[in-house]
């Protein structure tokens, strides 16, 4: 959170700017916080990851607004949500996956960006037999043109090598190698 002393530069509905008596700026998001949350699945020996495709902010790469890029499942923590809760309702938006807490394999948060006041809370999940059906999305335009699809491990790293991608996806994949070793 901003604290008292920082001044508000610009309020919009979902973001608000600040600037500390030191003269550093900062944006602080609606929800401050978010989750990744990386859904795997082993079928015959073989891992499968769910990668979410979505529009991403205006990176000088982007060539249209609803150009999509590769990331785990992500979502803001809403008011009156921890990141357990949030990441369960987030996989079950995004992924269509239901999932409890205890399905929920933490990882430590980090810090987003020098740049915001925000903490992703990264998780794998195992959905290895679970029901998924067709994600029900909040409704936004950004959820309306995303798209979900399995690759397994070796089109993930492939993914990684050779696409521009959302850092969370790294950070968890990472954290999957260390799982599985």
């Amino acid at each position: 959170m901003n604290k008292k002393e920082d001044k508000l530069i610009v309020k919009t509905k979902h973001l608000d700017m600040y600037k500390t008596e030191k003269g550093f700026f900062y944006c602080q998001r609606r929800s401050v916080n978010s989750i990744a949350a990386l859904c795997f699945k082993k079928i015959k020996n073989e891992f499968f990851f769910l990668i979410r495709y979505q529009p991403m902010p205006q990176i000088e790469e982007k060539k249209v607004w609803n150009q999509l890029y590769p990331c785990p499942i992500t979502g803001s923590i809403e008011k009156n949500e921890n990141p357990l809760t949030s990441s369960v309702r987030e996989v079950y938006e995004e992924g269509g996956i239901t999932i409890n807490e205890s399905d929920l394999i933490v990882i430590n948060p980090s810090v987003a960006s020098t740049q915001m006041n925000e903490k992703v809370f990264y998780y794998l999940v195992d959905v290895t037999n679970k029901k998924i059906e067709t994600p029900q999305n909040d409704g936004s335009i950004f959820e309306a043109v995303s798209k979900n699809i399995w690759v397994s491990q070796k089109e993930l790293e492939t993914i990684i090598n050779n696409n521009l991608y959302l850092s969370s996806l790294l950070t968890c994949y990472y954290y999957f190698l260390k799982l599985v070793k």
